[in-house]
């Protein structure tokens, strides 16, 4: 799962540096679209005998219902984010803006 996790989340940063989108700190990809992976996979691959104290099988070892599972989850975590997003940026946004004016953006804040 890592390895398989790994290689899509360095596709992912190689499509977003060809596509020019500004994440600075690779936040989104990172750990949000890494975390799906895991989370999606995990309902793939899970096995009970590698936790024998809890757990379920995943659907490539007889149990389809755990990746539906996984599913629900990776969009509950997703509207949840979402939604505290949502309350802290639009009140933000109303009160003093968000974003930087054009043109402090295109001659960046770190010119001295």
């Amino acid at each position: 799962i890592g390895v398989i996790g790994t290689g899509i989340v360095y596709g992912l940063l190689l499509l977003k540096r060809h596509m020019h989108i500004d994440d600075t700190l690779d936040v989104a990809i990172v750990h949000g679209c890494g975390g799906i992976a895991g989370a999606f996979m995990t309902g793939l691959f899970a096995q009970k005998k590698m936790n024998p104290s809890g757990g379920a099988d995943g659907a490539f070892y007889g149990n389809p219902v755990q990746l539906w599972y996984q599913i629900a989850g990776i969009l509950t975590a997703i509207g949840f984010a979402a939604a505290c997003t949502a309350l802290i940026l639009v009140p933000l946004n109303l009160i003093m803006g968000i974003r930087l004016a054009k043109e402090d953006e295109m001659v960046g804040l770190d010119a001295a």
